[in-house]
């Protein structure tokens, strides 16, 4: 999924005419950025492109109401919410990509999960919202749910 999303982002780049640069693996594997593009008003930016997900795995289909923020990565490093990528490019279901300034959604997030650090356990995955966070059994990840319609709200967040 993450590779078609990819794509899909270098395309409706290309469309718009955006300067596209693939990061090295390097970059991809240390530092979560996919690419880089130049955009008229913010210049050259780098990008974690992300594809739409299931809530659980159980789940018929991918939505876009809710969004997995990945806090803590599965090697116990901080996750792509703690990088230091610019923008995290989340696609719709309508084709578009939600893209979100990273440091806008770490500030954003990072109160919820101080908030909701009390809970230790939750039973499902859709009991993972707002800062409550995920763990999955055997890896040292955390990541959380926070609504799609509340992230396109941060000050520096647009569609493309």
């Amino acid at each position: 999924m993450g590779v078609k999303a990819e794509q899909q982002f270098w395309m409706k780049c290309n469309d718009k005419k955006y300067t596209w640069q693939n990061a090295t693996k390097d970059e991809n594997c240390t530092q979560h950025i996919d690419c880089y593009i130049t955009l008229p008003s913010l210049g050259k930016i780098s990008v974690d492109v992300k594809a739409t997900k299931k809530i659980a795995r159980r789940d018929m289909n991918p939505q876009d109401t809710w969004t997995w923020i990945e806090w803590t990565a599965r090697n116990g490093k901080p996750g792509w919410a703690r990088s230091n990528v610019n923008f995290i490019a989340f696609q719709m279901l309508t084709g578009d990509f939600l893209m979100v300034n990273r440091e806008e959604l770490q500030n954003h997030v990072q109160p919820m999960i101080e908030t909701n650090k009390h809970i230790v356990r939750v039973d499902s995955q859709n009991a993972a919202k707002n800062g409550v966070l995920w763990r999955r059994a055997g890896n040292k990840d955390e990541m959380t749910l926070v609504r799609s319609d509340e992230l396109a709200l941060l000050n520096s967040s647009f569609f493309l």
